[in-house]
C-alpha cells in the first residue's frame, strides 16, 4: 500500500512542475504530505511500523532502490531530492480514492448539509428525521437564583418544569437554617 500510495503521489501530485520548488524535502514530510494522505480509502491501517520496512528509512532505500526516487541521507536523515515521474511502475500506476478524497467529499457532503439543501435542515436533522438537542434540567436551587424582574415567558423558555413564583420570596433554605450560635 505504501509503495503504491507513493506512485499515485508521484503521477498526481510530485510530477508537476509547481512541486519542484519543493525539493529537497525531508523523508518525513514526504510520507505525512504525500505518502499517507494517498493511501487507498479502504485501507484501514497503513504505516510504516505495519509494513514489512517497519522504519521510514528502509522504506526510502526500498524506493531509491527502486529507482521511484532519489535521496540521501544527511546527518542521519534522509532528504529526497527528486523523484522520477518517467519510471515506468510510475507511469502504470492506476488511479483509486484515495483518503484525502474520501475526507474532502465527507466535507463537502457535511457542508451541502448545513447550507440548507433538500432533506436536510440546519438544526441538527438528519436524513431519517431524528433531532438530537440536549438539554438541562435546573434544579431548584438553581431556580431560586433566578431574579423575579426576569419576564415569566423567559423564565418558563428557559426552565417550562418548574413553577416560578409570582411573587418575591426567600428560597426555603433559608427558612430551614438553624440560627447562629454565639
Amino acid at each position: 500500500l505504501l509503495r503504491s500510495s507513493l506512485l499515485l503521489a508521484i503521477r498526481t501530485t510530485l510530477s508537476k512542475p509547481s512541486s519542484s520548488n519543493s525539493f529537497p524535502m525531508p523523508a518525513s514530510s514526504l510520507y505525512s504530505t504525500y505518502i499517507l494522505p494517498f493511501r487507498p480509502a479502504y485501507a484501514t491501517s497503513a504505516d510504516i511500523k505495519g509494513s514489512s520496512f517497519k522504519k521510514l528509512a528502509q522504506f526510502i532505500k526500498a524506493m531509491v532502490k527502486a529507482g521511484y526516487i532519489v535521496a540521501k541521507e544527511v546527518k542521519g536523515e534522509w532528504v529526497v531530492m527528486s523523484v522520477n515521474s518517467g519510471h515506468a511502475d510510475v507511469l502504470a500506476a492506476r488511479s483509486y480514492k484515495t483518503i484525502a478524497q474520501a475526507g474532502a467529499s465527507a466535507e463537502k457532503e457535511k457542508a451541502a448539509g448545513t447550507t440548507g439543501a433538500p432533506g436536510s435542515s440546519s438544526s441538527g436533522a438528519t436524513s431519517n428525521g431524528v433531532i438530537v438537542r440536549e438539554l438541562y434540567k435546573p434544579t431548584p436551587a438553581i431556580l431560586a437564583l433566578i431574579p423575579d424582574s426576569t419576564p415569566r415567558f423567559v423564565s418558563f423558555l428557559l426552565f417550562p418544569s418548574f413553577p416560578i413564583p409570582a411573587h418575591p420570596s426567600p428560597p426555603p433554605l433559608l427558612h430551614s437554617l438553624p440560627p447562629p450560635l454565639h
